[in-house]
C-alpha cells in the first residue's frame, strides 16, 4: 500500500508540473482529446483546448499543409473545450494553431486512415490461440522510408510483433467494444523496426470477444460474440519520393498454433512449451462486416500492469 502511495504522489506531482506554462507564450498548453501529442486520431467527436493568460477572443485554426482547413473563434471560457464545425479528413497532417491578440502557439497531429481491408481467419477451426503472420521483403533502403503505420484491429484480443519486436506498448488490445455496435482499431509507429527482410506476427486470444465475461451463466459463459478468431490489418509504408507501399491481411497471410492452452482474462494463461506449434497452416477471408472506428480510450500500457501487480 505504501508503494501504491508513493507511485500515486510523483505522479500527482508531475501532473501540476505539467500543467504550468512551458515557456513565455500568453497561450499554452494546446491539446487534442486530453492529449499533448495526439497521434493517428479519428475524424470525429475530438475535443480542442488550450490555456491562455490573456482573455483574448481568440481564433483557432487546422491547417493542413499551408492552407487552412477549418476557423473557430473562441473565447477564454470555451478554450476548455471546442470542437470545429466540420469532422476531420482521414490520413492527413494537421496543424492547430490557436492565435490571440498579439501571440499565437501551434501543435501538429495526424489523423488515421479508413480501415477496410478484410478481415482473415485460420482454416482449420480447431486452433487455439493462433498466430497470424506473413512475411514480406522491402527492396529500397531504409533512409527512403518517411513514415511507417500498421493499422490493426481483432477478435479477440491482439498482440503484434515485428521482426520478433512488440509492436507499441499497449495490452489487451483492441480493448473492450460493443461488439454488435462497434470495434475500435488502433495504430501505431513501426517505422523504426522495419528491416529489408521482415516478418509480423500477431498473436490472439480469447479476450472479451470470445472468452467469458464476468459471471454470465455462473462464469462458465464462453462464445458470447463469436467462436472464431479473426484479424483486420493494414501496413502503410510512405517513401520520401511520394510513393506508397501497402499491405492488407489476404489470403497470402498463414497461421499456426501458439504454445498456449489456455487464456483468459481473469484467470492467466497457460503454456505448454512441449506442445508442437510448428504446423502452418491456410487462412481464409471473413465474410462478416463490422463496423470499425478508431480507438477513442486511453490504451491499457506497461505503467498500467505494474500498478495492478502491486495490488
Amino acid at each position: 500500500m505504501k508503494l501504491i502511495l508513493i507511485f500515486y504522489l510523483f505522479h500527482i506531482s508531475k501532473l501540476v508540473i505539467e500543467l504550468k506554462p512551458l515557456s513565455d507564450s500568453f497561450i499554452y498548453d494546446l491539446r487534442i482529446n486530453h492529449q499533448k501529442n495526439p497521434f493517428a486520431i479519428g475524424t470525429e467527436d475530438n475535443n480542442f483546448s488550450f490555456l491562455a493568460k490573456e482573455r483574448g477572443p481568440f481564433k483557432a485554426f487546422l491547417y493542413i499543409g499551408d492552407k487552412i482547413s477549418q476557423v473557430k473563434y473562441v473565447t477564454l471560457e470555451e478554450s476548455h473545450s471546442f470542437s470545429f464545425l466540420r469532422p476531420l479528413q482521414y490520413n492527413k497532417k494537421y496543424r492547430y494553431v490557436v492565435q490571440g491578440t498579439n501571440t499565437r502557439n501551434e501543435i501538429e497531429f495526424e489523423t488515421t486512415i479508413k480501415l477496410e481491408s478484410p478481415f482473415i481467419k485460420p482454416k482449420d477451426k480447431k486452433i487455439f490461440s493462433p498466430i497470424f503472420f506473413k512475411d514480406f521483403e522491402l527492396k529500397i533502403n531504409k533512409e527512403k522510408i518517411l513514415e511507417a503505420r500498421l493499422y490493426i484491429t481483432g477478435l479477440g484480443l491482439y498482440q503484434a510483433f515485428l521482426n520478433k519486436k512488440k509492436v507499441g506498448n499497449a495490452y489487451l488490445t483492441p480493448g473492450y467494444n460493443d461488439y454488435d455496435y462497434y470495434l475500435r482499431y488502433q495504430t501505431y509507429d513501426i517505422k523504426e523496426l522495419l528491416e529489408t527482410e521482415n516478418i509480423i506476427e500477431v498473436h490472439m486470444g480469447d479476450g472479451w470477444y470470445k472468452g467469458r465475461i464476468g459471471l454470465l451463466n455462473g462464469g462458465k459463459q464462453d462464445h458470447l460474440w463469436g467462436n472464431q478468431y479473426k484479424l483486420c490489418a493494414h501496413i502503410m509504408i510512405k517513401l520520401i519520393d511520394g510513393k506508397e507501399i501497402h499491405y492488407d491481411t489476404d489470403e497470402s497471410w498463414k497461421v499456426k498454433e501458439s504454445k498456449e492452452v489456455f487464456n483468459n482474462i481473469y484467470d492467466g494463461e497457460i503454456i505448454d512449451y512441449t506442445k508442437n506449434s510448428e504446423e502452418i497452416k491456410d487462412v481464409l477471408i471473413s465474410e462478416e462486416k463490422y463496423n470499425l472506428i478508431p480507438d477513442f480510450g486511453a490504451l491499457i500500457v506497461q505503467n498500467m500492469i505494474v500498478i495492478l501487480n502491486m495490488i
